[in-house]
């Protein structure tokens, strides 16, 4: 995962409390803001899976997740 700017952690923040709320559809459009600001950073992504309209919408975002997290772990192996 990249360092988050502040507006990331925002959004994030923001959309999990929506979906605290029970409110998906106002978490969606701030998630896939933050997916598209933050393109390495994998928590929007397990959050838009979490409130995922269809199964197959889930996996997707959870493919996209986990891509992101090898790619994380090959990087920190690459620094050591």
């Amino acid at each position: 995962m990249t360092n988050p700017t502040p507006s990331i952690n925002k959004l994030i923040s923001d959309a999990r409390r929506a979906i605290e709320a029970g409110r998906p559809d106002e978490a969606r459009p701030l998630l896939r803001q933050a997916a598209h600001l933050a393109p390495d950073d994998s928590r929007p992504w397990l959050l838009l899976a979490g409130i995922a309209e269809s199964p197959r919408e889930r996996r997707t975002y959870l493919a996209q997740a986990r891509r992101l997290d090898a790619k994380d772990v090959y990087k920190r192996q690459a620094l050591t």
